[in-house]
């Protein structure tokens, strides 16, 4: 089974939904909600 994070940003609003992969991914554990400006940082230029 693979295991994938799935997100989605609504660019006019900046609503940002995700689910629990990803959240695990990127270090958030638990309910805490994960803000756009949160995965904006998480980017690179790379």
């Amino acid at each position: 089974m693979v295991k994938l994070g799935s997100w989605h940003i609504h660019p006019e609003t900046k609503e940002f939904t995700y689910n629990a992969t990803l959240a695990k991914i990127f270090g958030y554990e638990g309910e805490a909600a994960v803000t756009y400006d949160q995965v904006i940082a998480q980017v690179t230029e790379d």
